[in-house]
């Protein structure tokens, strides 16, 4: 299981700052969308507010390379869809995560 990097009031305060320092949130959804970075902010934010909590399934759509899968949603779930508009983002994905945990896989079209 991925280790809290930050108790939930340090996020709280982290996510509170978006509001005031819009020059943060882009550069942290930037991160986001970069191949191997998260968002430490966020992910602790979830997994701080998930933790110790079991679903049978969940769902990360427009799943990018997986990462916010990876850190937050596969601990915490028996299966997981993925979805992205990218077909490589969601190989990307699929290739971080535990295959047997892959319910579906899906490549969305407008």
């Amino acid at each position: 299981m991925p280790e809290i990097p930050l108790g939930p009031e340090e996020v709280r305060r982290q996510l509170a700052g978006y509001r005031t320092d819009s020059e943060k949130a882009i550069r942290d959804f930037q991160a986001l969308r970069s191949e191997d970075a998260t968002c430490p902010s966020v992910n602790a934010f979830y997994i701080a507010n998930l933790s110790g909590r079991k679903f049978p399934r969940a769902a990360d759509l427009g799943c990018n390379n997986g990462s916010f899968a990876l850190a937050v949603l596969s601990p915490v779930a028996g299966k997981l869809t993925l979805a992205d508009f990218s077909p490589a983002a969601l190989e990307m994905a699929r290739s971080r995560l535990p295959a047997d945990q892959i319910e579906q896989a899906l490549a969305l079209d407008l």
